[in-house]
């Protein structure tokens, strides 16, 4: 065929297998009452579906694009397919509606492609796609999108401006390895999954988290509760904290290192390792990871004008291995806050006695603590 256009015309069936179209391949304007199918065709001009209704399944399959291919502003009412194809020139699908599944499977790019501006109301899927040009997703609204087994080259691809806002929509990567090239830009990044995935390179811009204390990505949600489940978890979160450590993000590099360790301490507990666990969980509530400074001077607060002042009143009032002596220990208000302060900061000098000296060695040890952990805080959040 030399030129096939169709315009303006209310089809029941239209399928083209084995063709070979030599100049432009366009369908406009048009409303199919049953499947539309390609399969097995060569395009050598460009090819341009805009402005139609397809009722029923569309599907493109094992077919060549050799020219630029356009899909705009069509309204999808079943399953849309295309699978196995090779485009050479630029892609485009821009403004569509599909109100069934949508599957972009086994797919050679070697031009420019481009997603934007779309609707899905069911799956969109985009696996086994090889992408040695540029690619662009921007502003589409995904119910659940999968993409998976992608193959991105060194050219730049980009994210912008992906936002899932209904509870359950969730964009998820699978077994994806992202490169430098890659950027995510003003997305809902926390209800993106990226399972078994790659992403210590990839770049996240103005990205939205929301988490204020430590990152929370919805594989964490989506998690089984085990060892194996843990471990990937863990190593996401390793991931994105590298990730922004060579971004010097410091501030997500530290979300990120909280949501690390807090998973692996669940990981400990669920191996039963009851000592390492203590040691994370003591680790994670007076120090917040080293992450939060706030929490061990919070601590320090505490111990040093609260509760130990209240034992030096309530219990350092008299000895109570000599009942007679209680006349010669003052323990007043005044005193028992030096008291504490002086065994919180060594270097607070002071002459009255503490009638238990393991109750000022404790305190000693947990203030040296609460401070470590205050300063190394201090340290990373003004780290430049």
């Amino acid at each position: 065929s030399s030129n096939k256009i169709v315009n303006q015309l209310i089809i029941n069936t239209l399928k083209f297998n084995n063709c070979e179209f030599e100049r432009e391949f366009r369908l406009q304007g048009q409303i199919t009452l049953s499947d539309l199918n390609i399969s097995k065709s060569i395009f050598n001009g460009d090819s341009n579906i805009i402005m139609s209704k397809f009722l029923k399944k569309f599907s493109i399959t094992n077919s060549t694009f050799n020219k630029k291919f356009l899909y705009h502003a069509n309204n999808n009412g079943s399953n849309v397919d295309f699978s196995s194809n090779i485009f050479n020139e630029d892609i485009d699908f821009g403004q569509n509606k599909y109100e069934e599944r949508f599957s972009f499977n086994s797919i050679e790019i070697n031009g420019k492609l481009r997603f934007h501006s779309n609707k899905y109301n069911k799956n969109f899927n985009f696996t086994a796609v090889q992408l040695n040009n540029k690619s662009f997703f921007k502003n589409e609204k995904y119910n659940k999108a999968y993409f998976q087994n992608i193959e991105f080259s060194t050219k730049r691809h980009s994210f912008e401006e992906i936002h899932l806002s209904g509870n359950d929509h969730t964009l998820t990567f699978r077994t994806t390895y992202f490169t430098n090239s890659v950027n995510f830009q003003n997305c809902d990044t926390y209800k993106m999954i990226f399972l078994d995935s790659e992403i210590s390179n990839v770049k996240f811009s103005s990205c939205e988290w929301n988490s204020p204390n430590r990152l929370i990505v919805f594989d964490e949600n989506n998690r089984k509760d085990s060892i194996i489940e843990l471990k990937k978890l863990e190593n996401i979160y390793r991931q994105l904290k590298k990730n922004f450590e060579n971004h010097k993000d410091w501030e997500l590099s530290g979300k990120a290192y909280v949501s690390e360790m807090t998973i692996r301490k669940n990981r400990l507990l669920k191996e039963k390792n009851y000592i390492s666990w203590f040691i994370f969980s003591f680790y994670d509530l007076f120090g917040g990871f080293t992450q939060d400074y706030v929490k061990p001077l919070k601590w320090f607060v505490l111990f040093t004008f609260l509760i130990f002042p209240s034992y030096y009143i309530l219990f350092e009032s008299f000895n109570v291995f000599n009942i007679h002596s209680f006349k010669n220990i003052d323990c007043s208000f005044t005193n028992a806050f030096i008291k504490s302060l002086s065994a919180a900061l060594p270097l607070v000098k002071t002459n009255l006695i503490y009638l238990n000296w393991w109750i000022y060695s404790i305190q000693t040890i947990l203030s040296t603590i609460f401070l470590a952990f205050f300063i190394l805080a201090l340290r990373k959040r003004f780290k430049q």
